[in-house]
């Protein structure tokens, strides 16, 4: 018995001839896998394959079952199927080769020659129906056992074979050259006298290399391994080992197969390829990225530099039965978002945030969308503005702040800005992180002001639209531009004019809004009064908006009576910005005003008072009013009246006052004046006051008529004028 072995991994090959095998004595020789004939022909089965593979699988040995071909017999399918069901299937579990197809020299005389009377064309198509059937019903080829001397007189030195692993068999101390197709073998049959029970095999390759060749369906699957000396972990593909770098790494990979641990000197004898990554390669060369168990197909060597892997250079090599362990991901795109909805445009191995497609689309970059998983980002920095379109609410993630983007810039806006606007849920909201935020130029915060692009038309904006503001230098100068397609896209609501009347939603106090500070009215009557009887546009903001105007103390009540509590002193309400001085309430009971109100001197701070007193003659639209006992007369314009003391009030203040319709009668007699503080009578005359000595001298100058108009003023409004000549 020979005891010379072949190079390579030890195993063997047994039939019913060895009946009884000692497999604990074949593993201690150093045999690690074994083919078991299973069946021949049509219809022959061997009475001990059931017990040899076992035998083999109970002592550790990789185990394998092959088929006898007797090509006359039956089609190449039909063996092929009579071996997959009487003991020839395959799984790839690392314990279980290929199915084999012995298909050598004619045993049978009665079978014909030693090519079974077939021509080569006739054998070619034979065994090709044989090796088709085996691939369709299990995934793999089968390995294919001949010599070379037979392949070539049978088949004509077919080469179109070399896909199936080759059985060589050569008794001889090397392997010699191989059938036509052939660049290398995978088992050789180098003797049939020892040193193992039947014939004595070798495997071309290590342990690892045979476990791979029976765990993959082309043999030449990846599995991770480590030393037993070392806690490197490899992806070993091939001839090729990948170092696997971290967690995350080995993660992507761990599907392919456990961690097996081998020899220091079998891992360091592989030749080390690039360090692992998400890269991976078929054998047809199309290169996927990898990603939560998916592949992604790489279109150009640019994408993948993009995403980190050179120019088509850094990636491991996998069979095609591994690679479709990945589920089918797509194509692979810049655009990614991760499972967490993190939206990022990859590029030069650095992340831009996108706000949505249509920004992709709106900066003419390409819009297909990949999701991957946020690991995979987490190996790129993250540079540059962000890529948003224009006119949409920016959320910042971290705390919620929202921004519009327009124009170039992240203009602030209040947080609750779509509970208090209408308009703004219109616009597209999502979401950017801090730091992509601070990528872009920050405008004022927006309180309701803005701007067009080219700065010559000014709006407000309250929760439904827009106002176009007339005079805009009456509001703060705190506008932030907005762009035209942004503005013309909000409702319009007109014109707002100066003053303007606004408000706050859901609050029914009404404000006048002018020299940028708003007050409050108090009543609407004194709102008619202020707009000159109309309603005015009333424009209603929203609370962040209205929040955000200066505020002055509220405007009294028109023709109304005020006191300081800290001043004595009674003023009648003139407009909203003037006070008029009340010398004797018995002058301001004349003309209808009664009581008073007594409030805070901030309260009187927005107004100015006049010099001089209030008079019963009221001067309202260059017109004269007489005050005689709470009623109002219109005055014709003669010289006699023209020399009366007046107070002009404003036209909004004089609405506050019964003044007798337009074209009503004039008052036809002459009107005297007295003091509230002596009883002379007094008629005005050329600058002086001239008084009357008596009663009757009063009703003699008013035509003998005792019903004598008389003026009643304050002291201080008549002491000025010189005294004339008494009269009578």
């Amino acid at each position: 018995m020979s005891t010379w072995m072949a190079p390579g991994t030890q195993g063997l090959d047994v039939s019913a001839w060895q009946s009884t095998v000692d497999w604990q004595g074949q593993w201690n020789l150093g045999g690690r896998f074994a083919y078991i004939k299973a069946s021949e022909g049509a219809s022959y089965t061997s009475s001990t394959f059931s017990q040899q593979y076992n035998g083999a699988a109970s002592v550790g040995m990789i185990r394998g079952a092959y088929h006898f071909a007797l090509p006359p017999l039956s089609s190449g399918s039909a063996q092929a199927n009579f071996l997959l069901d009487h003991g020839g299937a395959w799984t790839g579990d690392g314990m279980t080769l290929p199915p084999l197809l012995d298909i050598e020299y004619n045993p049978y005389s009665s079978l014909g020659d030693t090519c079974y009377n077939m021509a080569g064309s006739a054998m070619v198509n034979w065994i090709r129906d044989f090796s088709n059937t085996i691939l369709n019903r299990i995934g793999r080829l089968p390995a294919i056992y001949s010599t070379k001397n037979w392949w070539d007189a049978c088949t004509g030195s077919n080469g179109g074979f070399g896909a199936n692993p080759l059985h060589i068999a050569r008794y001889s101390t090397s392997v010699g050259s191989l059938p036509t197709g052939w660049s290398t073998n995978q088992i050789w049959q180098y003797s049939s006298t020892g040193p193992f029970a039947g014939d004595s095999d070798a495997f071309n390759g290590s342990y690892q290399d045979l476990k791979r060749f029976a765990t993959f369906a082309d043999g030449q699957g990846a599995i991770l391994e480590k030393s037993d000396s070392s806690p490197d972990i490899y992806l070993v593909s091939g001839l090729t080992k990948y170092w696997i770098p971290d967690w995350v790494i080995y993660q992507l990979y761990a599907k392919l197969s456990p961690l097996e641990t081998v020899s220091a000197t079998y891992l360091d004898s592989v030749v080390r390829g690039p360090t692992a990554g998400r890269f991976m390669r078929s054998p047809d060369g199309t290169i996927y990225y990898n990603d939560s168990g998916k592949k992604f197909y790489i279109p150009t060597c640019s994408m993948m530099a993009d995403f980190g892997g050179g120019s088509c250079a850094n990636f491991v090599t996998l069979p095609d039965n591994q690679i479709n362990a990945f589920t089918d991901g797509g194509t692979l795109s810049n655009a990614v978002q991760t499972a967490s909805g993190r939206q990022y445009y990859v590029s030069s191995q650095t992340v831009r945030e996108y706000f949505d497609v249509a920004s992709l689309t709106a900066a003419g970059l390409p819009s297909a969308v990949t999701t991957l998983s946020d690991a995979a980002m987490v190996l790129f920095a993250q540079s540059g503005a962000p890529i948003v379109r224009p006119d949409v609410i920016i959320v910042r993630g971290e705390d919620r702040s929202a921004f519009i983007y327009s124009q170039g810039q992240a203009i602030p806006v209040p947080v609750s800005i779509n509970n208090q606007n209408v308009w703004s849920r219109s616009l597209t909201a999502g979401l950017l992180d801090g730091l992509s935020i601070g990528q872009i130029p920050q405008g004022p915060s927006f309180q309701g002001l803005v701007s067009n692009t080219a700065g010559t038309a000014k709006y407000l904006v309250n929760a439904q639209g827009t106002f176009i503001l007339s005079d805009a230098s009456q509001w703060p100068n705190n506008f932030v531009v907005f762009s035209d397609n942004l503005i013309s896209s909000l409702p319009s609501q007109g014109t707002l004019g100066t003053p303007a009347y606004i408000k706050k939603d859901g609050v029914p106090v009404v404000y006048r809004y002018a020299n940028a500070a708003a007050r409050s009215v108090p009543s609407w009557s004194s709102l008619l009064q202020l707009n000159m009887g109309s309603v005015p546009v009333i424009a209603s903001l929203t609370p962040a908006v209205a929040d955000s105007l200066t505020t002055l103390p509220g405007i009294q009540l028109l023709a109304s009576q005020v006191v300081s509590t800290t001043n004595p002193t009674v003023y009648v309400v003139n407009d909203v910005d003037k006070l008029v001085p009340v010398e004797d309430f018995a002058v301001s009971s004349e003309l209808g005003i009664s009581g008073y109100t007594r409030t805070v001197p901030a309260a009187l701070s927005p107004y100015s008072i006049a010099a001089a007193p209030l008079t019963p003659v009221i001067t309202c639209n260059s017109r004269q009013y007489l005050g005689r006992s709470s009623m109002i007369v219109a005055l014709p314009a003669t010289a006699s009246t023209a020399q009366l003391p007046t107070t002009s009030l404003s036209p909004s203040t004089c609405l506050a006052f019964a003044l007798p319709a337009a074209g009503a009668a004039t008052l036809s007699q002459q009107v005297f004046v007295k003091s509230t503080t002596a009883a002379v009578v007094y008629e005005l005359e050329r600058g002086t006051k001239r008084p009357f000595a008596s009663w009757s001298a009063l009703i003699a100058a008013n035509g003998g008529n005792p019903d004598v108009v008389i003026a009643v003023y304050g002291g201080a409004a008549l002491n000025p004028i010189p005294a004339g000549a008494t009269i009578g």
